[in-house]
């Protein structure tokens, strides 16, 4: 097994202002797709992704499954284009260890807990 991550999906109620956040947040362009009644924005990658999947009736955990996404320059970078973007953060970039590198978590518009994590 190469990755424990295979595909992720995040919850939200909205796919287009979900989209446009995420995008603003991690500079990057979803895909959109539609399968059956499904609306979905996927996540691009090469090896492991997954996609926003609009659900109508989705209500945010307060503490449930956390993802760790890569980021496209730095936390803090991200962090501040989070709050931006109308999302909120939780937990500030924190050490984990000096070899390990650092993470953070914010909530998306949904309330939906996302985590982040740079490398040392």
């Amino acid at each position: 097994m190469d990755n424990a991550l295979t595909w992720f999906e995040i919850p939200v109620k909205d796919i287009k202002k979900a989209k446009a956040f995420y995008q603003a947040v991690f500079r990057l362009e979803l895909n959109d797709m539609v399968i059956e009644d499904m609306k979905l924005a996927i996540f691009p990658a090469t090896q492991v992704s997954g996609t926003l999947i609009e659900e109508m009736d989705y209500v945010a955990s307060e503490r449930g499954v956390v993802i760790y996404l890569n980021i496209p320059d730095s936390i803090e970078a991200v962090l501040v284009r989070a709050e931006r973007a109308g999302g909120q953060v939780v937990t500030p970039k924190t050490l984990i260890q000096e070899d390990v590198g650092w993470s953070a978590a914010f909530r998306d518009i949904d309330g939906t807990l996302i985590g982040l994590y740079q490398s040392a």
